[in-house]
């Protein structure tokens, strides 16, 4: 017998071999069961042997050959131990947001770290049981033919895990070898743009992608504006997902405003690993700087040009846009009807216009981004920042509704088929708003020129005070080799200061008034010639007390010709002003006279029939007027390009009211009386209200005058203020009570109480516009309680010489809540103060390119959240990395 072992395992091949020994072999080999006769197979060196292939029980059996036979064997069948079930339960970490899942039957799986995993086997025909992965090895004994197997594990790194069973029949065999991969946690990932504000440098506008495999937990921006000092942070609000889009604007004005070296700044990203422990990414650092003086002069200098050649082109468009106006104008009268040409003609000056207000639109913005930067960069007195705040005004009123109406109405005549009468009379109140909006233009650039030359010669004026201020220090100290390098560059910065000087020369000669400008080329070239002796000196390494009685010398010389300077300024000031406030008056004297005469040749022709021999005569005084009229305004309109307190209302009263006085002369040539006598009140109406605007304008101007002659009436130059109307109203007061006991009477009594009615009407008026100016704040009508009512009472007392010791105790009743609405009022002004900045409103405007960058970065964001969630967690990852790359070649 030369098989070793007769036990198989159910359904293993079996092979029985037996050799014959002797002297004489036979052919033949029998295997003999009970059941059944095998012949064996004869193969080599007298062997034979049987072949079973799937063996399936146990049999005794014998051999036989030549009549022999052998001892009886006994075959064993015992069952083979198996695996009849692989279940694998992955319960993924919380933090992953994924659902938890199961395997069935498999032998590779890919799982986040941390996932905890529960293997389950169910097995047959083993006794023993062994697990093994990189780092443990188990055995289990198993009592029954079937059994179940559990193994916990926590996925940290990849592995191998196997299972062996062992049957009865004491061999082992691996039933399972299960292949276990992991996913890391990745680092999160950041990708961010930053954009200055490149017009006033107060802040910076910073956005961009985060990307996590699984989720982001928060963004920190760090900074620091001193080297040795600790990292500042602010945290950036962001959705707590995988992929998130962020944008942030930073103020940084105070931070660059305190530091010379700049804002250096990182961000930092934190992921939500709750394996690990959260892991960040941070960007490089960065540095922001506000730029040099001169590039501030460069810039400043280059968006002043822009916006005069911008006014210009405007008064050019305006102008070409009045001639189309008025061609057209003319064509219509010849006409019965509109035709296809003309409705062509007008559908090209409706667009022109839309153009233009495009146009007027960007200068306006060009305007207030060179007016914040001025106020930002430049020391502004508060007369300069009110000059630079009324042409703002101006601009921004350039563009009125009014005029936008007129030109929609245009189009939805032309839409619906207008008769030709409506659309000429609509064509020429639109003629007469464009011709109003190309005189306002030239204004605004008269006054842009002549704003220009006051801030010139402001900043040269400063830049000397400066340079003043720094030769007299040097001139107090001895420093060597930085002694020389500081003198040197007094010395450059002098030479801009010439430079500067020259270029005040020239705006001035582009002014339509120019000024007397004083010729300090004089005290140029002494202060010149000092600089370069106090450097020869110093480079001499001369006697220390001779280089600074040469810089002494200097520093002298410079605070003359600042002394000058601002002499020349505030004379030019003054001087205008006078000049000013005479043109004004003379222009109201006039316009109350035309004013008289118009009421006055109302009231004759209102009583007359145009076949009255007086009605030529009346006629021709409406003739007069419109002359008077032009010559009124000539001379506000000269007088507006110079004087910025005049706003656009103005001129507009103004052109309406020789509009009307304009047709009320034609109506009388074709004598239309009725017509022209309600023109008539229509001009009266206009001359009323550009008397009360025009004497608004005076009272502004005189308030100046004496702001500028260091007598204001009020805190920063503005409009009485509230311990102006106290004293006011106590002086009223004290005047009542000794009028009261003069014991006057008669018409001296009555035109003193008329003129102390008049006085406590204008306090109540003032006291009134205060209060209205609380209401519109933040609802401050409380404040002052019942302090109007109680004025009234007065006025009523003294119009009606009704003087009693109730007037008197309610003027102290006045006064007591006046003193109450002062205490309010201070109150108010610094909670303002405490506000700061909240209150301040920033001009802070977004980038077009970077709206573009946040557009696209969201269309991506959106992209990516379309990604299956169902997605294995390596196929989710790659498939990101696949959109993020086709998005990026787009892009």
């Amino acid at each position: 017998m030369l098989t070793s072992s007769l036990t198989y395992k159910r359904g293993d091949k079996a092979i029985i071999s037996v050799e014959l020994l002797g002297e004489k072999i036979p052919d033949n080999c029998f295997l003999v069961t009970p059941t059944r006769t095998y012949s064996l197979n004869k193969t080599e060196n007298n062997t034979y042997s049987l072949t079973i292939e799937q063996i399936q029980r146990g049999f005794d059996f014998y051999f036989e050959a030549a009549g022999y036979q052998s001892q009886t064997y006994n075959l064993i069948v015992v069952d083979k131990p198996m695996i009849t079930s692989l279940g694998i339960q992955a319960d993924y970490p919380t933090y992953t947001g994924l659902k938890d899942e199961s395997f069935s039957n498999t032998n590779n799986i890919i799982v986040p770290e941390g996932t905890k995993l529960l293997f389950k086997w169910q097995t047959q025909f083993a006794d023993q049981a062994v697990i093994n992965d990189d780092t443990n090895r188990i055995n289990k004994s198993l009592g029954k033919n079937i059994s179940k197997i559990t193994y916990n594990k926590r996925a940290i790194f990849a592995q191998n895990l196997s299972l062996s069973l062992i049957g009865k029949d004491g061999q082992k065999e691996i039933a399972s070898n299960i292949e276990l991969s992991v996913i890391k946690d990745k680092y999160p990932a950041i990708e961010h743009q930053t954009q200055l504000d490149s017009v006033l440098y107060s802040y910076v506008i910073i956005g961009g992608k985060l990307t996590d495999d699984y989720g982001l937990t928060r963004l920190k921006l760090f900074f620091r504006n001193n080297p040795e000092k600790k990292y500042s942070s602010i945290n950036i609000p962001i959705p707590k997902q995988n992929n998130a889009g962020f944008y942030y604007q930073w103020n940084i004005d105070s931070l660059l405003n305190s530091s010379d070296y700049g804002v250096e700044y990182y961000l930092t990203v934190w992921d939500n690993d709750a394996v690990n422990g959260s892991k960040a990414t941070r960007t490089s650092k960065q540095k922001l700087n506000l730029p040099s003086s001169k590039e501030i002069k460069a810039e400043l200098a280059q968006r002043k040009a822009e916006t005069e050649s911008g006014i210009q082109k405007q008064i050019e468009q305006a102008q070409e846009l009045n001639k189309q106006l008025n061609d057209v104008n003319q064509k219509l009268k010849t006409k019965k009807e509109l035709e296809y040409n003309d409705k062509q003609e007008i559908k090209e000056i409706l667009k022109q216009q839309e153009e233009l207000r495009k146009e007027l639109q960007k200068m306006k913005e060009s305007y207030n981004e060179l007016n914040e930067q001025q106020k930002r960069f430049k020391k502004l007195d508060e007369n300069l920042k009110n000059k630079s705040e009324m042409l703002q005004k101006l601009m921004n009123d350039l563009l009125d509704d009014e005029t936008k109406k007129l030109y929609e109405e245009l189009q939805k005549m032309l839409e619906e088929q207008s008769n030709l009468n409506e659309i000429q009379e609509q064509l020429e109140n639109i003629q007469f708003n464009e011709k109003e909006l190309e005189q306002n233009l030239d204004r605004a650039l008269k006054l842009f020129k002549q704003l220009q030359f006051d801030l010139k010669l402001k900043e040269n004026i400063d830049q000397l005070d400066q340079l003043q201020n720094e030769q007299q220090e040097l001139s107090e100290q001895n420093e060597g080799k930085e002694e020389l390098d500081q003198q040197e560059k007094i010395k450059e910065e002098f030479d801009d200061l010439k430079n500067s000087m020259e270029e005040l020369e020239e705006i001035n000669n582009e002014l339509s008034n120019p000024k007397n400008l004083e010729n300090t080329k004089q005290e140029q070239e002494s202060i010149e010639e000092n600089l370069q002796k106090s450097l020869e000196e110093i480079q001499k390494n001369s006697n220390p007390s001779k280089v600074n009685d040469q810089q002494k010398k200097t520093n002298e010389e410079m605070k003359k010709m600042r002394q000058s300077l601002s002499g020349m300024q505030q004379s030019m000031e003054m001087e205008s002003m006078n000049e000013n406030l005479d043109d004004l008056r003379f222009l109201l004297e006039n316009l109350i006279k035309i004013s008289k005469d118009q009421e006055e040749l109302f009231q004759s022709l209102s009583k007359l029939d145009n076949s009255d021999p007086r009605y030529k005569s009346l006629s021709n005084k409406q003739l007069e007027i419109k002359n008077d009229s032009k010559i009124i305004e000539d001379s506000l309109r000269s007088l507006a390009s110079r004087v910025f307190v005049i706003e656009a209302t103005v001129t507009r009263e103004l052109a309406s009211m020789n509009k009307q006085i304009d047709k009320a002369v034609s109506l009388l040539k074709e004598k239309k009386v009725k017509e022209a006598v309600a023109d008539q009140q229509f001009a009266m109406m206009h001359m009323n209200n550009l008397a009360l605007l025009l004497d608004d304008v005076m009272q502004q101007m005189q308030q100046a005058m004496a702001n500028a002659m260091g007598m204001p009436n009020s805190k920063d130059g503005k409009q009485q203020g509230m311990p102006g109307l106290k004293q006011l109203q106590q002086q009223l007061s004290e005047k009542i009570e000794q009028l009261k006991k003069s014991g006057k009477t008669g018409r001296q009594l009555s035109e003193e109480l008329a003129r102390y009615a008049a006085e406590q009407e204008r306090i109540r008026r003032m006291m009134e516009e205060m209060k209205e100016e609380l209401n519109n704040e933040d609802g401050g009508s409380g404040i002052g309680g019942d302090i109007i009512k109680k004025m009234e009472e007065n006025e009523e007392d003294l119009v009606n010489k009704n003087i009693t010791e109730k007037t008197i105790e309610r003027q102290k009743e006045i006064m007591t809540r006046m003193l109450e609405f002062e205490k309010a009022m201070k109150e108010r002004e610094m909670d303002d103060e405490r506000k700061g900045e909240t209150a301040k409103e920033d001009y802070q405007k977004i980038p077009p390119s970077f709206k573009k960058y946040i557009r696209e970065m969201e269309k991506e964001i959106e992209l990516l959240k379309t990604v299956p969630l169902n997605l294995n967690p390596y196929y989710k990852r790659e498939v990101n990395k696949y959109i993020n790359k086709i998005q990026k070649t787009t892009n």
